[in-house]
């Protein structure tokens, strides 16, 4: 930093000394010109990443009519606008003593390889011919200096560079159609003087606000047709993770992201996180590194806000973003007219979202909600058709299905399946009533999913009749399993009302047994159906024939 604060302002006192301005009489025309300068150095836009800006084109006719001393003092007031107009954070003020040194050495090495084609600056007299040569040799080597200035600074700076990218192929192609505009402007200042500012200016500046607009058009119209192709993509999804995840890596693949939030909470009360998205070069502090109820600002429910700075979103989010965050979106989600969360991306660029960003990130929060509500329908659909609905174990189909892809995905290894029948189970709906009966019929499900647990599957076959699947178990580990389930029905009672008793005062602790069968595959069943028959006629002759309350295992 210390070497450029030095090299900026000897440049300037070495360009006034060697060619001092000589401007008598000529004030309000450098005024004119400093102020197309300005107006010239805002009108920029980018292109494919790259930055246009059509300041070099009015430079060369302040070269060349007023000499390199004007040029450079001109040329550095462009270049601080431009670089203001940009916004930069703290973190980037460097830019500016680097970019006004860079352009300051360009003018000088420009300017000298004029003088030294024998270009002479200053208006042309009586229809005088253009030095042809001496303008071009400045255009090339104005080109060439600032790309190698640029190159170098890269290499030393930021890191590995291409020496020829797509930037130094723009910049070409800017220089080509903006340098004929500053000769023409020299021109015609040599024929009609200050006029000829006027005639330059309103169509530089105008043709500059038309392409800044046709490309912030164009830039609109390729993010709403990634935002389309990103809503089918979500749409297509029925895994909620799956959604979200998804959601998380087409933002950050479109906008600058950081960090991010969905939110949930009904009405705009009571936020919770659903799901965040930290960028991996990126860390948590500890204040937003959980995943409990937030503290959501009232003033910003059911509403869209977008900040560019961090002073902007500190007072309605703070605790919420993480503290390197500068720019934020946030965007409402809503179902049915209600808002029920949000979703918050931030980055720690300064002003790195423009309107259209926000207008994507509500399209595609509107289809993340509608993703979201298809697959939890889908969901719903699913369980529900899976689902017993008494006893919420799986049902026959289900089971069915499962036992199927068992035998299909089979290499040999034993599988067994127990067959479970409540004993007299009609005399307990005969005696307590339905009611009752059902209270037996969840009391025993819950019962066998607490015994079973991540052992196996349990269903309710039908009536009072259970089943259960267990994967990689034979016939003695099933036997022994058999029996907890066999002893822990009849030893813990279930407590019932008498039939008609409407005061509820006459409990009963009623006893419940069952009568057990086994199956063990493939020896004792080749395919589902022969197993399952298998396992009922064992509960059935084995058990039930012999007594109740019993385990009895299939034999051949």
């Amino acid at each position: 930093m210390g070497g450029r604060s030095v090299i900026w302002p000897a440049t300037i006192v070495l360009c006034y000394a060697a060619a001092p301005p000589h401007l008598s009489g000529n004030a309000f025309d450098l005024a004119a010109m400093a102020v197309l300068m300005v107006l010239s150095s805002l009108c920029h836009f980018r292109v494919k990443g790259t930055t246009i800006v059509v300041l070099s084109g009015v430079s060369i006719a302040v070269f060349l009519i007023f000499g390199l001393f004007v040029e450079l003092i001109l040329l550095q007031l462009g270049t601080f606008a431009y670089m203001l107009s940009r916004r930069l954070g703290k973190e980037d003020w460097y830019r500016f003593p680097v970019n006004m040194t860079m352009f300051a050495l360009v003018s000088v090495v420009s300017g000298v390889t004029f003088y030294l084609l024998g270009g002479k600056t200053g208006v042309l007299s009586g229809g005088g011919i253009p030095q042809l040569i001496p303008i071009f040799g400045y255009i090339i080597m104005s080109y060439i200096s600032n790309h190698l200035f640029l190159y170098f600074f890269y290499r030393l700076f930021i890191g590995a560079q291409r020496f020829i990218g797509k930037d130094a192929i723009w910049e070409l192609v800017t220089t080509l159609l903006v340098a004929p505009v500053g000769v023409v402007l020299y021109l015609l200042y040599s024929q009609m003087g200050t006029t000829a500012i006027c005639f330059i200016a309103v169509p530089l500046i105008t043709l500059s606000v038309i392409f800044r607009l046709i490309k912030n058009s164009y830039d609109m119209n390729n993010l709403l047709q990634k935002t389309n192709e990103i809503g089918r993509q979500l749409t297509e999804k029925l895994d909620v993770n799956h959604i979200v995840k998804l959601f998380f890596e087409r933002v950050a693949a479109m906008m600058d992201v950081d960090y991010a939030l969905i939110l949930s909470g009904e009405d705009g009360r009571d936020f919770r996180v659903v799901d965040r998205f930290v960028k991996e070069s990126e860390t948590l502090d500890r204040r937003t590194d959980g995943a409990g109820p937030v503290k959501w600002p009232g003033d910003l429910t059911g509403r869209i806000f977008r900040a560019g700075v961090r002073k902007e979103w500190w007072p309605s989010l703070n605790g919420l973003l993480p503290d390197y965050a500068e720019s934020v979106l946030v965007v409402p989600t809503r179902r049915n007219t209600r808002v029920v969360g949000a979703v918050v991306i931030a980055t720690k660029t300064r002003r790195a979202y423009g309107k259209e960003h926000l207008t994507v990130l509500e399209i595609l929060a509107n289809f993340l909600m509608v993703a979201v509500g298809n697959a939890q329908d889908y969901e719903r659909t699913k369980y529900e058709s899976e689902r017993d609905p008494l006893t919420n174990l799986y049902n026959y189909r289900y089971f069915m299905k499962l036992l199927t892809e068992m035998f299909e995905k089979s290499v040999g290894s034993p599988f067994t399946i127990i067959m479970i029948d409540l004993d007299h189970f009609k005399q307990i709906n005969d005696r307590f009533g339905h009611e009752n009966g059902n209270r037996v019929l969840t009391g025993v499900a819950a019962r066998l999913v607490e015994i079973v647990g991540d052992k196996g599957t349990v269903a309710r076959y039908g009536g009072e009749e259970f089943i259960v699947l267990l994967p990689d178990a034979d016939g003695q580990a099933a036997y022994l399993l058999a029996e907890t389930i066999r002893i822990r029905l009849s030893d813990e009672p279930f407590s019932l009302y008498e039939l008609g008793d409407k005061e509820r005062q006459g409990r009963r602790l009623v006893r419940v047994t069952a009568s057990i069968g086994l199956a063990t595959a493939p020896e004792q069943g080749e395919d589902p159906l022969s197993l399952i028959r298998n396992a009922d006629r064992a509960m059935y002759a084995g058990a039930k024939c012999q007594g109740r309350n019993r385990v009895a295992t299939y034999i051949h």
